[in-house]
């Protein structure tokens, strides 16, 4: 029991030492980590749109050799096959 009174009062004594330690000491300031700007490209606007109708055919052509996975849906005696 001595004990725990002895370490509840060492705990008090440090934690007043270490608060009084700590307001002595100036605030620090903040550091503000910056850093550069990566530079932009700009794509012209008929370039945009020709890139863009450029990946929408190549879309479509991969659609229509893409196999469909519920194309047994489409059939209606796909629950009577075996």
């Amino acid at each position: 029991m001595f004990e725990y009174i002895g370490a509840l009062l060492g705990m008090h004594q440090i934690d007043g030492m270490i608060s009084s330690v700590q307001a002595e000491e100036p605030p620090k300031p903040a550091i503000v980590q910056t850093a550069q700007s990566r530079p932009v490209y700009r794509v012209p606007q008929d370039q945009r749109i020709e890139i863009i109708r450029k990946r929408f055919e190549q879309q479509r052509k991969d659609d229509e050799h893409a196999v469909d996975p519920h194309a047994d849906m489409w059939d209606p005696t796909w629950i009577k096959k075996p």
